[in-house]
């Protein structure tokens, strides 16, 4: 869903939706990066409305309940009654991995085991430290034309020999 450089600090968020499923993924203060739904107990306004940012907690805009960025509510007003227990109202949690700088998430309840690519992913991209990296320039490109021929001119070279044989001294 991103990478990891996108949330370099404690407090740093971005938004991601998956189909109809609205996510924030997260660094919280203990440097863990979570993803949790964008979608705030109470009356299921979304917590975060610009794309990414940096906050100490998250704050419902619509009543204001707070939570931590590891998705515990704690404060949710004095409406709530004598035997409202915070600790049913966490935001809900989406299973979340990092590895080699890149994050991944399931919104399975059983996500598929996944420790194996993770482990060899880390080994193979470990020297390039991208856990570090910074986004130097961001684009959006709206490309008039059929999604699946610009993807896959771009990643094939076929005409490279003919049209730009000059790429093919840096192609593997």
């Amino acid at each position: 869903v991103g990478h990891a450089s996108q949330v370099s600090d404690a407090g740093d968020w971005f938004r991601f939706d998956v189909a109809s499923e609205p996510l924030i993924i997260a660094r919280g203060a203990d440097g863990e990066v979570r993803a949790l739904l964008n979608v705030c107990r109470h009356r299921g306004s979304k917590l975060c409305l610009s794309k990414k940012g940096k906050v100490a907690k998250l704050v419902c805009p619509y009543h204001q309940w707070t939570y931590e960025l590891s998705g515990e509510l704690i404060y949710a007003g004095n409406e709530m009654g004598e035997n409202f227990k915070k600790d049913d109202y966490p935001l809900h949690k989406v299973n979340c991995r990092t590895a080699g700088g890149y994050i991944f998430i399931s919104l399975a309840k059983n996500p598929p085991d996944i420790d194996a690519f993770l482990k060899d992913m880390e080994l193979y991209l470990e020297p390039y430290d991208l856990d570090n990296a910074k986004v130097a320039v961001e684009s959006t490109i709206v490309e008039d034309a059929n999604w699946k021929l610009v993807i896959e001119n771009n990643r094939e070279c076929y005409h490279c020999t003919g049209s730009h044989p000059e790429l093919l001294n840096s192609l593997l």
